[in-house]
């Protein structure tokens, strides 16, 4: 079994009487917090969690979402969303005391390309470093 998603566990072969549940290399989990290239259905890796773990910090940071909307997207617009929006920027949301790598952090694994997302050694250094 793997966890995926902060809470979907997902089992890696599927056994013979799991007919007519959710199949291998399904899309499973929560659109908001996908990596666009998971979105995509494109090939993934480790960098998708990173993606994850970014909006979560920006929620915490802020108690707002990256991407905001009126109503709940649909799986096209969260694409949308995730690949053309940039969130608005934590500095303007979050606390004065809120050390300024740690929002810049955040907003680095929001990244739409995997390769800018920073490295989770790099973020919890970041976020346990003395202020």
């Amino acid at each position: 079994m793997k966890v995926v998603d902060f809470g979907i566990a997902k089992l890696l072969d599927d056994p013979p009487e799991a007919e007519g549940v959710t199949k291998r290399g399904s899309l499973i989990g929560t659109p908001e917090y996908m990596a666009p290239e998971r979105l995509l259905g494109r090939e993934y890796d480790h960098r998708s969690d990173i993606y994850s773990l970014g909006v979560l910090l920006y929620f915490m940071l802020s108690a707002t979402m990256p991407f905001e909307h009126d109503k709940p997207p649909g799986m096209i617009e969260m694409v949308q969303f995730h690949l053309t929006r940039k969130p608005r920027p934590l500095e303007e949301l979050t606390r004065p005391n809120v050390p300024p790598s740690v929002t810049a952090i955040a907003m680095r694994a929001l990244s739409s390309e995997p390769a800018s997302r920073p490295s989770l050694r790099d973020i919890a250094a970041t976020l346990l470093a003395p202020v």
